[in-house]
């Protein structure tokens, strides 16, 4: 029963000039297949409009990075929640010595990011302004919809 209400369903989809393919004893709509390696390009791509620098890995994430094959390795058992609590713990123990050395790696690469953020900022001009402003303000409306 299942299959013939899918399969009229599917037959309901042709115009007359597609053909419809059995697989696996399942019909399949063959007009949907050259659909599926098609691209669409990001809004920034074809605006130029430019990268945005990402945010450094803050003190404790390069902390759990480090950590994170040697926990995985002397404890396999484990799943990806309970090595995350283990390093967690492990982070809130260290010493401040012991965490200076990450804080330090973040500060210079916070400051990296500080001057990358404000070239990125002088090159956009006030017209890719808007436009980033409106494709922020259809991503919102989108969710919105979608959440609803």
């Amino acid at each position: 029963m299942a299959r013939q209400s899918f399969f009229f369903k599917a037959c309901s989809l042709f115009n007359g000039n597609s053909k419809l393919a059995f697989h696996n004893g399942f019909p399949q709509a063959s007009f949907l297949v050259p659909c599926m390696g098609l691209k669409t390009k990001a809004p920034n791509e074809s605006l130029k409009i430019p990268e945005k620098p990402k945010k450094p890995l803050t003190s404790y994430f390069r902390f759990l990075i480090e950590k994170r094959p040697i926990v995985t390795k002397e404890n396999p058992s484990l799943d990806n929640k309970g090595i995350v609590k283990t390093i967690g713990e492990h982070w809130k123990s260290l010493a401040p010595e012991q965490k200076a050395k990450y804080e330090i790696e973040f500060s210079i690469d916070k400051e990296q990011y500080d001057k990358e953020l404000l070239s990125y900022n002088n090159k956009l001009t006030p017209e890719l302004e808007a436009i980033i402003n409106q494709i922020k303000a259809d991503k919102k409306t989108q969710k919105k919809e979608t959440q609803n």
